[in-house]
């Protein structure tokens, strides 16, 4: 097969990608509950056509070679994707992937339920499903690829990271979190007890400061959506980003830290390599370094001193408010055990991640029944957290990712965070203005640094090999944990 019909065949396969992924978007945002089994349909019918171009091409391949591809690195990294992607995604035969399809989005629907009357009852049957037919594919995957079925679905979201390497960060950070949280905790009790109370905002001074800081952080709103959902997310490529936020009347934080969270994330799907924006190499290269990237705008710059000093000035000035600079960093730079992960303090959020990786482990090997996984959260958040639940809205159902079959993401969480202090440390080495830009409220240079160093990359290299690149060194935990010893203690 010609290397030129091999990229129109994968042209192909990204836009029916992106078109499954607005119909997510579509359910996440606009579609009425009663739809959801005919889009469950929908959706399975275009994954459906999506395997069978794949299958083709993957004949192909196998049957004819490739021929005529050129010999410069960028192709050949195309090439190099391709052969992945083609090993990776057929390896699941395509009746179960056709059925997990449909199982996922009827299960998402029924998770929303669920959460709305915190009733584990009314989607366990779905996620059992889920569940049942994830196992099927993973354990097709992992034979395939010779490794564990934990290694498959890391690799997903993640390629080439191990599960054993995953755990073995994650599990060193959380040891220095467990020394460090007394620290942290004892400085942010204190600066919480002189400027007590959360900055509050209306709702729809809420939405007007998001799109302005999404507007700031990069986001063109021109060629944007922001909307609200029960789980904020991102999707788009350079001339549609969409992203979603949610709203706490009382904590005007949260709402602002979603939206330049998912801005950072829309900002590196802009970034990415135009001229490769329909083929594999032109891509994200995984989910790690996108969390990298919104973790970068949302914590690292996001909740700096120089950021949150301007941000406080310009409240004031905007939304007739006397918010101080120290009641702002009071709540930004807050420590204290959370049962929420997404509004949990930048210092024990790993734990939250080490908890979510251990049960999705157990579920996918047969270990953890779904019907005990409520119990076994409750039980988990109370040894790594030290707190006692309500109820599981505050436990096993506050995040989708299990009920859209998304096991193998939470790991991304951690280590992008990890991997976003070492970018910015290397931001900072590179390009000392940076804070200035900040003061200014301005993300400019740290996002045009992103931009070369990181987004135009596209998936040429893999994570670890631009971390290495950049950084000089691979993914590990020190920067993370220098930061958060300079930040809170």
């Amino acid at each position: 097969m010609s290397y030129a019909k091999l990229q129109q065949g994968f042209r192909e396969v990204i836009l029916l990608r992106e078109s499954l992924a607005l119909l997510e978007w579509d359910s996440a945002v606009l579609m009425p509950h009663t739809a959801a089994a005919r889009r469950a349909k929908q959706m399975a019918c275009l994954e459906a056509v999506s395997y069978d171009r794949l299958q083709f091409l993957a004949e192909e391949i196998a049957c004819n070679g490739v021929e005529d591809c050129p010999e410069d690195a960028w192709h050949q990294a195309n090439l190099r994707e391709m052969r992945r992607q083609v090993n990776h995604i057929l390896l699941v035969p395509k009746d179960i992937q056709v059925r997990l399809s449909e199982a996922k989005q009827i299960c998402e629907m029924w998770w929303r339920s669920a959460r709305k009357s915190s009733d584990f009852s009314l989607v366990e049957p779905y996620l059992s499903e889920v569940v049942s037919l994830s196992r099927e594919a993973l354990a097709a995957q992992a034979e395939g690829l010779g490794v564990s079925m934990m290694d498959a679905a890391i690799a997903a979201f993640e390629p080439e990271l191990p599960a054993a390497r995953a755990g073995r960060l994650l599990k060193e950070h959380a040891a220095f979190v467990r020394g460090f949280y007394p620290i942290a905790r004892e400085k942010a009790d204190k600066r919480c007890r002189d400027h007590p109370g959360c900055w509050q905002l209306s709702l729809s001074e809420q939405d007007r400061l998001c799109r302005e800081m999404c507007s700031r952080v990069g986001l063109p709103l021109e060629a944007s959506r922001v909307d609200v959902s029960a789980h904020p997310f991102s999707f788009g490529y350079p001339d549609d980003s969409r992203i979603t936020v949610r709203f706490d009347p009382d904590r005007a934080l949260l709402a602002l830290s979603a939206a330049i969270h998912e801005t950072g994330h829309a900002v590196y799907d802009i970034q990415l390599p135009s001229a490769w924006n329909t083929q594999p190499v032109g891509q994200s290269r995984g989910m790690l370094l996108h969390e990298s990237q919104s973790l970068t705008m949302e914590m690292q710059a996001g909740r700096s001193r120089e950021f949150l000093q301007w941000l406080t000035t310009y409240i004031q000035q905007n939304y007739n408010s006397d918010i101080t600079l120290e009641a702002i960093l009071a709540e930004s730079w807050r420590v204290t055990s959370s049962a929420i992960r997404v509004d949990a303090d930048e210092v024990t959020y790993p734990l939250h991640i080490l908890l979510r990786f251990h049960l999705e482990q157990e579920l996918l090997s047969g270990a953890l029944q779904v019907s005990d996984l409520p119990q076994a959260f409750r039980a988990g958040q109370k040894e790594l957290l030290g707190l006692e639940i309500a109820d599981d809205v505050e436990g096993c159902l506050q995040d989708i990712h299990w009920y859209i079959g998304a096991f193998g993401y939470f790991p991304c969480y951690a280590l992008g965070a990890m991997a976003a202090a070492q970018l910015f440390q290397a931001a900072l080495r590179d390009d000392p203005n940076i804070p200035l830009d900040l003061e200014n409220g301005e993300f400019t240079r740290i996002r045009d640094w992103m931009g070369q160093h990181v987004h135009a990359q596209g998936s040429r290299f893999s994570t670890n090999e631009v971390l290495e690149c950049v950084t000089g060194a691979g993914l590990d935990c020190a920067a993370l944990q220098s930061h958060v010893q300079q930040r809170y203690s």
